[in-house]
This record gives C-alpha cells, structure tokens and sequence, in this order.
C-alpha cells in the first residue's frame, strides 16, 4: 500500500486542499463582483469538501481501504462542488456585461486544476486501497 505513487498522491491531494484555503481569497474577490447568490455556498462546500479530504487521507492507516467509503464521499462532495461552483461562475460571467474575464479567469483556472488534481488523486487512492482488499 505504501508505494511512492500513493505517498506522493496523499502529499498532493493534501497540499492541495490547504493551498486552496490559503487562497480561497481569490475566490472571495471573484464571488463579490458575482451576481448569483448562492456560489459561494459552492466554494464553501468545496473548499470544506477539500479539507475533509485531507482528515480522511491523515485517519487511513495501514489499513486504509476501512476509510475508502468516506474518502470517496468527501472526494465527490469536493469535486461535484467544484463543478456547480465553475458552472455557475461562467454563467454568471457570460450573463453580466459587468464581470469581466480578468475578474473570474485565475479563480477558474485554479479550481478546474484542483478538480483534476481530486480527480485522479481520488482514483489513485480509491484503486490502491481497492487492491488491498
């Protein structure tokens, strides 16, 4: 279970989640010029859904697949926020004369990262503790 491939997915999905709350202040200045109410409900689940990801992978011991249930629930609460946050983002953008491309473009960019990095990370993980089994 403790291969380099599997470390090095935990270190990232974790560095992940904690860089995106670091700097979850560049969501916030996008979602204030924002004209949908409820977005940053999503950014709040997803960055919530993030940091549950990192308190599953630190409780998976050596006998991870236990916690697999969990860690794919918080993974696809993350990533389905994720989505619905990115959704409504480029609605909102597309819709308001007023929202420019500078204003939503880096949030974007960076979230459509993370959701790749939950993504594969998640796969990753979910097939190496499916294994062991």
């Amino acid at each position: 279970m403790d291969t380099l491939l599997y470390k090095n997915t935990r270190i990232l999905l974790m560095a992940t989640a904690v860089i995106q709350l670091a700097i979850s202040q560049i969501h916030i200045q996008m979602i204030t010029r924002m004209f949908t109410r409820e977005i940053g409900f999503y950014l709040f689940l997803f960055i919530i859904g993030g940091l549950l990801i990192v308190f599953n992978l630190t409780s998976m011991g050596s006998k991870a697949s236990g916690r697999l249930g969990m860690f794919l629930a918080t993974t696809i609460l993350a990533v389905g926020s994720g989505i619905i946050f990115l959704m409504k983002a480029w609605a909102d953008y597309k819709l308001n004369e007023s929202v420019t491309l500078a204003d939503v473009q880096t949030p974007l960019i960076v979230i459509a990262i993370t959701l790749v990095i939950y993504v594969v990370g998640g796969f990753i993980i979910s097939v190496k503790c499916y294994n062991e089994k």
